[in-house]
């Protein structure tokens, strides 16, 4: 059979022997077909095939080069192999036979199918440029296609697949990444970036290599990584490691020397295995920022450690960490503990589930430094924000009562068992005990507010005129800070008509009360305190300038007492315990007819 172009697409079957075509010079010649072409019962097939239909083989043997636009299916087994002795091209599917030359499979141009190898035994070099699905390749294999089964052995000095375009026969590596494996079995390992999106290359137990799904977690930029500590430590100065799913972290996470950004993505962090000084090297917590470390963790999701093991965050070696958003951080006595830098906390929620093991001081330690640095200023906690279960950052009782981690110009919320830090506030009420209670934005809100025996401290300056009304019974903090009646109204700072005890807590006892009169003539002065109910004043300081000389003979001097006490029908109660009182031009204390007054203490 030398050339066959029957009209239409007709089968031919040939069952069992031996077709030769041979030319005068002894070449082989072509069988053409349009059509199926079906072989069976050990057919010998000398010649050389093009067809542009299907080739289906049972049995028998192709001993000259075959070209199909079609599929060519073998077989393989008790029923017969099927031998291709010389080179195949195939823009079908390829399945079963044994192909001992070369095989191409390349997708004709407007073809309806992908080419794909499905099986079969290949013992020669096969290019590949669509997929590779199984089979059994002992040659050389070139892909710019996708691999995702069959079982690949190379030879010596060879990788068992190879780029298109590879450059010698020793060659390792693949030149371009135009393959891309998701499965298989391989005598050398796949690189990394001819892996499938989602996969990585892997040893098997037996020695030989493929690829698995990756379980990706996390990821810096364009790459990702299977672990945290991957991904932190390909971190550079200004990037944000993301991370992709929840973690189980089998150790502390540490960042050291960098300055990174972690994005928790709504992720959570957790720990199934102890952490807590696993390797003898200061591992307390699932984070840890550590020497020339800057850690900044934003977004939603978890810190939550295993319980009665570890604590969520620490800094440890002068590390910094800031804490953004409204993730939430579970740990074991601390949630975070700072041996030496600064934690500042400006949102999240804070809890512990392994207690201390005093009830008494059971959720004390939320928030912790270690004493000896807090004390000489190398450990500081800095709360902006947050939630917090039954530890008020304001009164951290663990540093001593009273000692707070809030910022300043923070005050504290609390609500059923939950202290929450919120920002910009101006006054705090404080219960007896001296936890804190609620914030305000104005200082005559929690004034209103305060309930018998309850402060009301200042948290910023303000500038107004404050009224304590008859039913009222508090303290007035100043805390460091001024309250200013202004000038030029007939107004005290503050008028007292209830109880009230004044003090200033701060440090530096820089609290203030004051007007603003500088002492002019004409000027319209005022008290800058008037009590007319009971008032004691324990410390802070008192001041305005009140007071100008009169243009008459006798030069007498006119202006407001600093302080004016029962000039009323009421009268009034002061006491003075502490505290200093400066007035220059005029008088400092008035006492009225029905006023009285205890002077034990202060400067005046």
């Amino acid at each position: 059979v030398n050339r066959a172009y029957p009209a239409g697409a007709p089968t031919m079957t040939i069952s069992g022997g031996t077709i030769s075509a041979e030319g005068a010079d002894g070449k082989k010649q072509h069988i053409f077909g349009r059509g199926a072409f079906t072989i069976s019962g050990n057919a010998q097939i000398n010649a050389s095939m093009t067809l542009e239909g299907d080739l289906y083989a049972d049995g028998g043997t192709i001993s000259g080069e075959v070209a199909t636009t079609g599929a060519i299916t073998g077989s393989e087994g008790a029923t017969g192999t099927t031998t291709f002795t010389k080179a195949v091209e195939s823009s079908g599917t390829i399945e079963g036979g044994v192909f001992e030359g070369a095989v191409r499979s390349r997708t004709s141009y407007g073809a309806q199918e992908a080419a794909v190898i499905r099986g079969g035994t290949f013992k020669g070099k096969v290019e590949s440029y669509s997929s590779i699905e199984n089979g059994v390749f002992a040659g050389e294999v070139e892909s710019e296609g996708t691999i995702s089964g069959g079982t690949f052995t190379s030879a010596a000095g060879v990788g068992a697949v190879q780029a298109y375009g590879w450059k010698n026969n020793s060659q390792q590596t693949w030149d371009k990444p135009n393959a891309s494996v998701s499965g298989g079995t391989f005598t050398s390992a796949i690189p990394e970036d001819y892996c499938a999106d989602g996969f990585v290359p892997t040893q098997n137990d037996n020695g030989t290599y493929g690829v698995r799904e990756a379980n990706y977690v996390a990821q810096v930029g364009s790459t990702k990584y299977e672990s945290l500590a991957a991904a932190i430590g390909a971190a550079q100065d200004g990037d944000t490691v993301t991370l992709l799913k929840d973690i189980d972290l089998p150790a502390t996470a540490v960042v050291e020397g960098k300055t990174i950004t972690l994005e928790l993505n709504g992720k959570t962090l957790a720990n199934t295995a102890d952490i807590w000084e696993k390797d003898a090297t200061y591992d307390w917590s699932l984070i840890s920022v550590r020497e020339g470390g800057n850690l900044t963790i934003n977004g939603s999701g978890a810190l939550r450690a295993k319980e009665n093991d570890c604590y969520a965050l620490d800094v440890q070696d002068g590390g910094n960490l800031t804490v953004n958003g409204d993730a939430s951080y579970v740990g074991n006595i601390h949630a975070i503990y700072v041996q030496k830098g600064t934690a500042t906390v400006n949102g999240g929620s804070y809890s512990v589930q392994q207690k201390y093991p005093d009830a008494a001081k059971a959720d004390e330690f939320v928030l912790n430094c270690y004493d000896a640095n807090r004390a000489n200023g190398t450990a500081k906690i800095i709360v902006n924000g947050g939630t917090f279960t039954n530890f008020d950052p304001r009164n951290n009782k663990a540093e001593g009562a009273g000692t707070s981690f809030v910022a300043e110009g923070v005050g504290v919320n609390y609500e059923n068992g939950t202290f929450t830090a919120v920002p910009k506030m101006v006054a705090q009420i404080i219960a007896a005990d001296g936890s804190s209670v609620k914030a305000y934005d104005s200082l005559a809100e929690a004034i209103e507010a305060a309930q018998a025996g309850q402060t009301v401290m200042l948290l910023a300056d303000v500038n107004g005129n404050v009224e304590i009304a008859a039913n009222k019974n508090l303290t007035l903090d100043l805390n460091g800070f001024t309250l200013n009646g202004g000038t030029g109204t007939a107004k005290a700072a503050l008028t007292n008509y209830g109880t009230i005890t004044i003090k200033d807590s701060s440090t530096a006892k820089t609290g203030t009360i004051k007007r603003d009169d500088n002492g002019t003539v004409g000027e319209t002065s005022y008290y800058v305190i008037r009590n007319q109910g009971t008032m004691t004043i324990e410390s802070g300081t008192v001041i305005n300038n009140s007071g100008y000389r009169k243009t008459n003979p006798t030069g007498s001097m006119s202006g407001s007492s600093l302080i004016c006490n029962g000039d009323c029908n009421e009268g009034g109660t002061l006491t003075i315990k502490g505290g200093t009182f400066t007035q220059n031009n005029f008088i400092a204390i008035k006492n009225g007819a029905l006023g009285v007054l205890h002077v034990t203490g202060g400067t005046i």
